[in-house]
């Protein structure tokens, strides 16, 4: 995805999850059942994705259905998805 890519607020695939932490200071980040090396924190319509293995993770997680608060700050996001329940 190119770097010049923003969402309306102004939030880029360049950001650091510390750097969205202090745009949203209670966000919480979920582990991906599907691909375990993926790790996302959703606001509204908008999804960030994060790529971590299992020495370097956003979060910590006690089982994969519980979100973690942001414990690595330096994982920047890989990607930005639009997602929509119909």
């Amino acid at each position: 995805m190119s770097n010049k890519f923003n969402t309306k607020e102004g939030y880029k695939t360049t950001m650091t999850a510390g750097e969205l932490n202090r745009h949203f200071p209670s966000m919480t980040v979920s582990e991906s059942i599907d691909y375990p090396e993926e790790e996302f924190f959703v606001d509204k319509d908008i999804m960030y994705v994060f790529i971590s293995s299992d020495t370097t993770k956003v979060g910590i997680y006690n089982d994969i259905e519980s979100p973690s608060k942001v414990i690595d700050t330096t994982k920047k996001v890989r990607r930005i998805e639009i997602i929509r329940d119909n």
